[in-house]
């Protein structure tokens, strides 16, 4: 009898690497993203809001952000620009990609952002689906085999996202 024990979360660029060894098609694509740390004045926050109070913010132009760290005044804000071609690019804009993409956004959101200053960013690489929704479930032909993978923005950091790796007998 087979028996799966535990679910081994693998890097999400060897998913196309582990599944061409067994002979299944990968169709995620690597996609830039870009994220912003930036500096906001505590005179410009409304009276009585709290920084530390405040949750990840997710708004419908796709900009996120949150506070970073304890003590308040810097924030975390990125956005997925759809026109970022496909491939293994990990460069960071800086502050271009701050003024055209970011601080628009932020400043339409809420008027506490108007003077925000960009500190620093970085990127890194999401697996996307052409879908743009994550993958979950067994795989086709395999038992006991199954993917979690390509899940957008917070499902990713969360274990909700991975119910099918449980034990399971066949």
């Amino acid at each position: 009898m087979n028996q799966l024990r535990s679910c081994a979360e693998l890097p999400w660029c060897l998913v196309s690497f582990f599944s061409a060894k067994l002979g299944l098609r990968d169709v995620t694509e690597a996609i830039r993203r870009q994220i912003c740390l930036v500096d906001v004045h505590a005179g410009d926050l409304g009276s009585g809001v709290d920084p530390s109070e405040l949750t990840m913010i997710v708004g419908v132009s796709d900009l996120y952000f949150h506070l970073e760290g304890q003590g308040g005044g810097r924030f975390l804000e990125g956005l997925s620009t759809p026109e970022e071609a496909p491939g293994f690019d990990f460069g960071y804009d800086g502050q271009e990609y701050f003024a055209e993409f970011v601080w628009p956004r932020l400043a339409h959101r809420s008027s506490s952002f108007e003077r925000c200053g960009h500190v620093r960013g970085w990127s890194g690489l999401y697996a996307v689906t052409p879908g743009r929704s994550g993958i979950a479930g067994c795989m086709p032909g395999i038992a006991n085999l199954f993917e979690v993978h390509s899940l957008p923005g917070a499902a990713s950091c969360s274990p909700l996202g991975s119910p099918a790796c449980s034990a399971r007998e066949s």
